[in-house]
């Protein structure tokens, strides 16, 4: 019994080992802007005055928006129609594509 106990743990990790190993060299956070125009308005970029960091939302619903969960404490608002980079700094959209979503729920 120990033995099979001890086989499925071991599977386990060798499973998992590996996963997390590739994971760690793929990332798109970083020191490089290696991010691809797109013309989908669904997509969004989450903002925050106080953080030069921004994060992706998209919407899946006529009201509803999915994100990464660590992209929640920068959520200020959401800019859509968002304008390409100008010298590799970020534009922000007309405030008519800015959306300020209520806390309550977040």
């Amino acid at each position: 019994m120990k033995t099979r106990v001890f086989v499925n743990i071991l599977f386990l990790v060798l499973m998992i080992v590996p996963s997390y190993v590739l994971a760690s060299t793929k990332s798109i956070c970083g020191p490089t802007d290696d991010r691809r125009f797109h013309e989908d308005p669904r997509i969004g970029r989450i903002s925050s005055d106080e953080s030069q960091l921004k994060c992706t939302a998209t919407l899946i619903g006529k009201n509803c928006a999915i994100t990464a969960g660590h992209c929640v404490a920068l959520l200020n608002y959401v800019e859509f129609n968002v304008p390409l980079s100008i010298d590799g700094k970020p534009q922000s959209s007309d405030e008519d594509d800015k959306y300020y979503p209520d806390p309550q729920w977040v």
